[in-house]
């Protein structure tokens, strides 16, 4: 039988897009279960990756005319500079970030071959600003600016757009057209892939649970909420940030209000939890513990229970 095709697509972003690269990884997820008769899909995310100390952190990533597509997501800035003696810029200069090298690598890799495709993705919203240090909120002012600069270089020559970015403004949205995207991306690819003959699906639990709440497990088939979980963890990274600029005025709590069977045990359970315990989700949290319990497990205590 003939070897399925495999479709590598590497995902780029500074560390402020961490939901979006969550949420990118379960679309995969997704799409494999769709495609697994005619695809592999390799995804790659650095910070799934083991690197190694004898090379900086660009280094250790693959080049991308390696990869079929190439996703780029941004928000509020655009990274680290690249050492220019390790990663010289064509015609003199730096390069700003990794994701710039990124795209730029990509863009001239297509322009070459044809390959790889390339999506970007912004995220449109006003981005979260300390209130104090002053040192903090002047920083995040420069970062957006050094963002808002990549822009104008590459998508955009006097007042004519040069390519596309696709906008987006919540977490669903994002879903949404990233799916879109890759899904028109991978089925066309499948058409000409010889059959594998055994799909790949891995989920072994019901998709469907009736009245039954969803739980942490079944994350993989919890779809149709991502913006309320977008909305939920937008409020406890505010909350964060918030803290780390008035410590003693600190306060990391969120209250989900709803009618009885309006959904709210799934959207904490198998919605945002397993969002929120992703690494650096939470700036500086990187390892979590859960618990789930009511206050009437010790009545007469509900920081006991």
């Amino acid at each position: 039988m003939e070897a399925p095709r495999t479709v590598r697509i590497f995902f780029s972003s500074p560390g402020d897009v961490k939901m979006e690269r969550e949420t990118a990884r379960k679309i995969i997820g997704r799409l494999q279960l769709e495609t697994g008769d005619h695809l592999i899909i390799e995804p790659y995310f650095w910070e799934h990756e083991a690197l190694s100390a004898t090379k900086d952190y660009q280094q250790n990533i693959p080049a991308m005319d390696t990869f079929d597509m190439v996703v780029c997501m941004l928000w509020s800035r655009l990274g680290t500079p690249l050492h220019p003696e390790r990663h010289p810029r064509p015609g003199g200069g730096f390069f700003e970030s990794g994701t710039e090298y990124e795209f730029f690598t990509a863009m001239t890799a297509f322009r070459e071959s044809g390959t790889p495709n390339i999506f970007v993705f912004r995220n449109f919203t006003e981005p979260r600003r300390p209130s104090r240090p002053k040192e903090a909120r002047e920083l995040a002012d420069r970062e957006l600016d050094r963002l808002d600069h990549f822009f104008e270089r590459y998508f955009q020559s006097g007042n004519f757009f040069t390519a596309a970015v696709n906008e987006y403004r919540t977490l669903g949205e994002f879903e949404d057209k990233l799916s879109l995207g890759l899904r028109s991306f991978l089925l066309e690819i499948a058409q000409a892939a010889p059959v594998r003959g055994k799909s790949l699906s891995r989920y072994l639990g019901q998709p469907y649970l009736g009245l039954s709440a969803f739980d942490f497990d079944d994350a993989p088939v919890f779809y149709g909420r991502t913006a309320q979980v977008g909305a939920v963890i937008e409020a406890l990274q505010v909350q964060e940030m918030e803290a780390a600029g008035l410590p003693e005025a600190a306060r990391r709590f969120i209250l989900l209000m709803g009618s009885s069977g309006s959904g709210k045990s799934s959207l904490a359970r198998a919605g945002v939890l397993p969002m929120l315990i992703q690494p650096g989700v939470i700036e500086g949290a990187e390892l979590w513990r859960r618990a789930v319990f009511k206050p009437a497990d010790a009545p007469l205590d509900p920081l006991l229970a």
